[in-house]
């Protein structure tokens, strides 16, 4: 078999000629202009595009607690160093054991800081988690995961939800609404969607932020989007924090069950987003 040089990567090739692209994930797209001889049959494949989705490439740290564990799965070694009071409860399937249960009064999990977990050129962040109740307290807001505090921190992300009544307002739990920022103070970029959560219901939430624009996926369906004011990004040394916010003050605690939490130094594209929902780990 003779292949001539290609403007593409082996493994995208390889998904064009053989169809073994299975487990892709990362939507590379790209111009191939190529001739391939296999067998003397002569293939030619010009101006097509090549979207590779390959779901542990660009993972940046990967929390998917099957049998409780806190380790980090995406080969990062951002592993959970303190579990405080978060217990080990049935994921979305009813798998026992595969998912962490938080109360809302105390229960947080936290990262160390790493150069890993601050990527300074766009990000997409996962979850997969069951609302129990809604915080009342401290701007109505509820961290999912996290990394820097306060919010006025340069290198900042984050996965939320909140009451569109706002900060200094009553709560309103009809109108709660999942939320994603990322970047540095003076060029931030934030989105929400328009979509009530329901309490006691399984979302798979991904925001990614870069390229341009802010985006809101929930159950691997494209909620809202944004354009990104994100031009920067400098690195904080604050650890991630898994179910609360790290300012004391705003703790902004979580009630609920976490599935699976996935932070990638990229932006998914729609493709890649809706294999994550599809994939039942």
């Amino acid at each position: 078999m003779k292949v001539l040089r290609s403007v593409i990567g082996l493994s995208c090739l390889i998904v064009i000629l053989f169809s073994l692209g299975t487990n892709f994930s990362s939507c590379k797209k790209e111009v191939i202009t190529d001739t391939v001889f296999i067998k003397d049959t002569v293939h030619i494949i010009d101006s097509s595009t090549c979207s590779c989705y390959n779901l542990n490439d660009s993972l940046v740290a990967y929390y998917n607690f099957n049998n409780g564990t806190l380790n980090d799965s995406s080969g990062k070694g951002n592993h959970i160093i303190l579990n405080n009071n978060a217990v080990k409860t049935a994921d979305r399937f009813g798998r026992a054991n595969n998912a962490y249960l938080f109360n809302g009064i105390d229960s947080y999990m936290k990262v160390a800081n790493s150069s890993s977990l601050n990527p300074a050129n766009g990000i997409s962040i996962m979850a997969t988690i069951k609302v129990n109740t809604f915080n009342s307290t401290n701007c109505v807001t509820n961290q999912v995961v996290g990394k820097g505090w306060n919010d006025f921190i340069n290198g900042f992300y984050a996965m939320r939800f909140y009451s569109t009544v706002g900060c200094q307002n009553t709560v309103d739990t009809s109108k709660e609404v999942f939320y994603g920022s990322y970047g540095d103070l003076n060029t931030r970029s934030s989105d929400y969607d328009n979509n009530y959560i329901h309490s006691n219901k399984w979302y798979n939430v991904v925001y990614t932020s870069g390229d341009g624009a802010s985006k809101i996926y929930i159950d691997g369906v494209l909620k809202s989007t944004v354009p990104s004011s994100a031009t920067s990004f400098t690195a904080n040394t604050q650890e991630l924090y898994i179910g609360k916010h790290g300012d004391p003050q705003y703790a902004y605690l979580f009630s609920g069950a976490i599935d699976e939490i996935r932070i990638y130094n990229k932006v998914l594209c729609a493709a890649a987003v809706a294999q994550l929902y599809a994939t039942k780990q």
